[in-house]
């Protein structure tokens, strides 16, 4: 089979380090803006959980959770943690010796820390989008990269999440920077097999941050026989390097854990409690609402209390039987297979069509609240929830035309990769001077499967909507770059205007308006 390649013969400058540049600065300085003149959301009355209070005590007390009782903590991934207890050190917040309780009043502290944590991601974000750049600018023109890119960083859900005190945004960042390795890594693997041992460090600091790449080898596997199944000897090679790579990056944290526990817990204790939660009914649609409260409230706290005595839930004591509540949950999921095995089944299939063709608009909606002024700030209080609505509204509009077109990307990508018979010249700028082929998109196609099959199998929810959106850019792009048809010679009807033009153009257009909209709506 044929493949898609691009010889140039005239070298001269590469641009793509002038375009990363202002890229960088663009989406930084908007992301600054965003969180300074807004209210951020910060640790959202507890939707972002605890991590912030984890990285704290890491910072200044040197554990996560400092108790008289010696309990280990393996109930959160490490990844997010450190990241606060590093930024703490290099802001120069002064160590106050003692868990976050006793200094959770004093607001200079608590201030600092978190406009250095927002400062932070805002570079992360950033560097999220000069990477999708150069993943983007491997089959795509430049400025077509850069403007794609740009979008990519104005996206208000982003820019939302780089002042909410979670892992998201450092997740983006990993899992763009850790595709981009892989591609790089699989290019030249022919020349340095080892190479992948990078790229799988680079997805083992990844998966300290979430979890749900611990399955990733497989999909690597997948992709290496997709490019090189003529080369098994080195396809087998190459996987081995990649998971001696992730091992590298895990195993020190699964000693940690063994060394505490005497169980052997990759990352952390919480897969038997999250998968549980698929298997004891079915649940609603993923909306505005938090399912994950109302499993709690039903299933969870009542495990809780039978596991540790005690009448009402105490973070505490669930951290003291973490180990004891992950295995009750896991052994009454595997009953629950057992007696209604299409229960799980309906989840599956509820969770991989929402992890693929939804999207809500909740954290819209909790950004718009708190900075969509009411009566005080001269609009009506019925004015402002039309308000909130209609943006969070025209939000979901557009990350479902964009969802769509992702769709429609990869489907083509397929369809090029496995069913095209002829080869194809790829529209790139001519200042690239090596071989480029259409299997560059296999890569992401497969990660972001990898990131489809954690979540059905598991769990799905709105909070982790965002893993897609660097996903959904790439598989635009390649959209675009596969409709850059003359309409003249197509449709006869206007010379010189593109379809891949006119639908970046609309995208481009709609994007910045609702982003712009949403982030500056005082």
């Amino acid at each position: 089979m044929k493949r898609d390649v691009l010889l140039i013969h005239k070298p001269i400058p590469d641009s793509r380090f002038v375009y990363s540049v202002i890229l960088f600065i663009l989406i930084f300085i908007l992301g600054l803006i965003s969180t300074i003149d807004n209210k951020e959301l910060g640790l959202a009355d507890g939707a972002a959980e605890e991590y912030f209070l984890l990285g704290w005590n890491l910072y200044h007390t040197g554990s996560f959770f400092p108790n008289d009782e010696n309990i280990p903590f393996i109930f959160r991934p490490p990844g997010y943690c450190f990241f606060i207890a590093v930024v703490l050190k290099v802001a120069g917040i002064p160590k106050a010796g003692h868990d976050f309780d006793k200094v959770k009043n004093d607001f200079r502290i608590i201030f600092n820390s978190f406009s250095a944590i927002f400062f932070t991601q805002c570079l992360l974000l950033g560097l999220s989008s000069v990477f999708i750049f150069l993943i983007l600018s491997r089959f795509l023109r430049k400025k077509n990269s850069f403007i794609l890119s740009f979008l990519f960083g104005c996206n208000p859900h982003l820019i939302i999440l780089a002042g909410f005190i979670r892992y998201d945004i450092l997740h983006i960042f990993l899992t763009i920077v850790s595709c981009y390795i892989l591609m790089i890594s699989i290019e030249r693997l022919k020349d340095h097999p080892y190479i992948l041992i990078i790229a799988g460090l680079s997805w083992g600091l990844t998966t300290l941050v979430r979890p749900m790449t611990l399955i990733l080898p497989p999909f690597v596997m997948v992709i290496l026989f997709v490019i090189h199944k003529n080369h098994l000897g080195l396809l087998l090679k190459a996987i081995v390097f990649f998971t001696i790579g992730m091992i590298c990056i895990i195993g020190p944290y699964t000693i940690r854990n063994y060394y505490l526990t005497k169980r052997v817990i990759p990352v952390n204790a919480q897969a038997g409690i999250v998968f549980s939660a698929s298997t004891f009914t079915e649940l609603p649609p993923i909306s505005g609402d938090n399912r994950w409260s109302s499993f709690h409230k039903k299933y969870a706290l009542p495990i809780f209390k039978e596991i540790s005595n005690s009448p009402d839930h105490n973070y505490y004591l669930f951290i003291k039987n973490n180990i004891k509540l992950n295995d009750r949950h896991k052994q009454l999921a595997y009953k629950n297979l057992k007696q209604q095995p299409f229960v799980y089944l309906y989840n599956v299939l509820q969770h991989f069509y929402s992890f693929n063709l939804g999207y809500t608009s909740n954290y819209i909606k909790m950004f718009l609240s708190k900075n969509l002024n009411g009566k005080k700030g001269g609009i009506d209080n019925a004015d402002r929830k039309y308000l909130i609505n209609l943006y969070a509204k025209a939000f979901e509009y557009y990350m479902n035309i964009l969802t769509i077109s992702g769709i429609v990307g990869v489907f083509l990508a397929l369809k090029m990769e496995f069913f095209s018979k002829t080869s194809r010249t790829l529209h790139l700028d001519t200042e690239e001077t090596k071989v480029i082929t259409r299997s560059n998109l296999m890569i992401p196609i497969c990660i972001y499967l990898c990131f489809c099959v954690a979540h059905s199998i598991s769990y799905m929810d709105y909070m982790y909507y965002y893993v897609k959106l660097p996903f959904l850019f790439i598989f635009f792009g390649y959209l675009v770059d596969n409709t850059n048809i003359n309409l003249l010679e197509r449709f006869r009807l206007i010379r010189n205007i593109s379809v891949s033009s006119i639908l970046t153009g609309l995208m481009v257009v709609s994007g910045l308006v609702i982003a712009f909209s949403i982030l500056f709506c005082k």
